[in-house]
């Protein structure tokens, strides 16, 4: 499926946009509006539920993307290099698999 609309001509300006997904369900319909905004700059504001609407018969889900401003890109930053640094830190085993268990 697919991002079928969103505010393309307000998008230099825009502090938030409406995006629709054309996904079979509400979950993979998130997953692709996330990985737009990620892609253009934006988060999606996070519902777990998106809005519904019919388009030519067909069912989209409609979610909001805000742009993310500089305090928040470098907040996130500093989370995802902390979260490496305790992945990192954590111990690793080598774990031998047991052929009656598989």
């Amino acid at each position: 499926m697919a991002i079928i609309r969103t505010d393309l001509d307000k998008l230099p300006d825009a502090n938030a946009v409406e995006v629709d997904s054309d996904a079979p369900d509400n979950m993979q319909a998130i997953h692709e509006i996330d990985d737009w905004a990620a892609e253009h700059g934006f988060a999606r504001v996070s519902e777990y539920w998106l809005r519904q609407r019919k388009v030519n018969g067909r069912r989209v889900f409609r979610g909001i993307c805000y742009r993310l401003s500089e305090d928040e890109v470098k907040a996130i930053g500093e989370e995802s290099a902390h979260a490496a640094r305790v992945t990192d830190s954590l111990p690793t085993t080598i774990h031998q698999v047991d052929e009656d268990r598989k």
